[in-house]
């Protein structure tokens, strides 16, 4: 049975029953077959080399993972694959503990696994991030995850977990490796899975299906006004695959228009992304977001709004889709952390307004993206400087910058004109540059989605004439390796590594 990804996880000792009820369910949620791994040793079968133990009675560490390697290469993952039939086009490791830590080593010990996640893994093993350093990286992508209390210990060897870590993290970042890294809450050991939960997602490639739910905004319907925000034309940045389709009809040719450009995905997300997804009666959203969550290839929903368009009735029910099996993120429209400027955009609410929205989502275990626009009118380089910081005190998972665009036929385009020396103009390299500044004072645990958004030509003068968001991407990387830098350099202690 030819199956897209077969992901290989050590059992955990004690935990093995609760990690089988939950991998019973991931194959229905995510199309992913789970193989817990046979028992083994830790200490032994799981450590590169030999080390001495770490606690008083403790066990050393014989350093035989060389040995383990060889046997899940030729014989464990074989029988396995003979056994049930599975021929898979991809394997994944998830580890935990040192299991995380044989995780990432194998990743440069061998090429059969093309994706690693380690959770709370124990980079402090002695000797591994300089190893790591001197050897070549064998997979795609890596996720890492350490829960927020696990340096708070008095153990030498222990309490510099989270600096072990981040050694890792910008090592594998430094051989291309596409890593994601999370603070998660908790200790070394628990909870586990929802910990599984998140690297499992982390390590699939979900491609987003924007998709037109048909709903509009308070800004438009004459509720707050009419003429929405003063930036706003949404056809700008809305596919023509949408126009005239049910939301079946719109995934479907979604899928088709993605994979027409080559990209390729281990699964989708529906995007609802025009206007404000959730301004509409709980049992109108329900059954806009059930029609989606009913395609086979769709794992779950990614719903841009305005933070005075939700409630707690509204969370609580997307708070249910996530426990039920899906994956669910509300993306803000957060644009401007100033009252000043939201005002003078014509926003209709304010900055205490998102914030409350964000810790809410959050709050019931739901990620939160924001997006931010970059250059409104009134605002200065050091006002942007400022919203990082003020950024990163939120619970945001995740964030989008878009430099600001002046639309044809909007209320700032007539703004600009007569007022231009308002506005914060900027050519690519000055905005490179301010990204790499903005970047430095957030949180390295906020994802990234985007740095800057693209329109079709009819809608802008594209004062960066035909420059696409993956070149400016290869630029700001290039400037950060320059500068020596990355995201949260200043950050607190706790955060300036990643």
């Amino acid at each position: 049975m030819e199956v897209s990804i077969v992901c290989y996880i050590p059992t955990l000792e004690g935990q093995a029953d609760d990690m089988q009820r939950w991998l019973d369910g991931v194959r229905e949620r995510y199309g992913v077959v789970p193989v817990l791994l046979p028992p083994v040793s830790w200490n032994d079968d799981l450590t590169p080399w030999p080390a001495a133990p770490i606690f008083k009675k403790g066990k050393p560490f014989s350093g035989q993972a060389d040995a383990y390697l060889d046997r899940l290469e030729k014989d464990i993952i074989p029988g396995i694959e003979a056994e049930r039939g599975l021929v898979p086009t991809q394997r994944w490791l998830i580890g935990i503990s040192l299991a995380g830590l044989f995780a990432v080593w194998a990743a440069a010990r061998t090429r059969l696994f093309t994706r690693v996640a380690a959770i709370s893994g124990s980079f402090w093993y002695p000797g591994f991030a300089d190893w790591l350093e001197s050897r070549s990286v064998h997979i795609q992508s890596a996720y890492i995850s350490l829960g927020d209390k696990e340096a708070d210990t008095r153990n030498a060897h222990l309490k510099s977990i989270a600096e072990d870590t981040g050694s890792v993290v910008r090592i594998l970042k430094s051989k291309g490796v596409q890593t994601t890294f999370e603070w998660t809450e908790g200790t070394h050991f628990g909870p586990i899975l929802p910990r599984l939960d998140k690297a499992l997602v982390a390590l699939m490639r979900l491609q987003r299906l924007t998709l037109d739910g048909g709903f509009t905004c308070p800004n438009r319907d004459g509720t707050l006004g009419v003429g929405g925000c003063t930036f706003c034309d949404n056809a700008a940045f809305h596919p023509g695959y949408t126009r005239g389709k049910s939301i079946p009809e719109q995934i479907e040719a979604g899928i088709r228009f993605h994979a027409a450009r080559g990209r390729k995905a281990d699964g989708y997300l529906a995007y609802f992304q025009a206007y404000s997804n959730t301004y509409a009666p709980l049992p109108v959203l329900r059954e806009r977001f059930e029609s989606a969550l009913t395609h086979p290839l769709v794992k779950g929903l990614v719903i841009g709004t305005r933070p005075d368009c939700i409630d707690s009735e509204k969370l609580d029910y997307l708070a249910s889709l996530r426990s039920g099996g899906a994956i669910v993120e509300v993306e803000y429209g957060i644009e401007s952390v100033f009252d000043e400027t939201l005002q003078r955009v014509h926003r209709g609410h304010d900055f205490a307004c998102t914030a409350r929205a964000i810790q809410e989502t959050a709050r019931r275990g739901i990620p939160v993206g924001g997006h931010v626009i970059l250059g409104l009118p009134g605002e200065t380089r050091e006002m942007l400087l400022k919203e990082a910081d003020i950024l990163s005190a939120l619970p945001l998972s995740s964030l989008k910058f878009h430099q600001l665009q002046i639309i044809r036929g909007t209320q700032m385009e007539r703004e600009f004109f007569h007022r231009p020396e308002d506005f914060l103009r900027m050519g690519p390299d000055e905005y490179v540059e301010l990204l790499v500044d903005i970047l430095e004072r957030l949180r390295p645990d906020i994802r990234i989605v985007r740095i800057a958004s693209s329109v079709p030509p009819a809608f802008t003068d594209a004062p960066w004439g035909l420059l696409r968001p993956d070149a400016l991407l290869k630029r700001l990387e290039a400037r950060m390796k320059e500068r020596n830098t990355w995201q949260g350099r200043r950050q607190p202690l706790r955060w300036a590594w990643a």
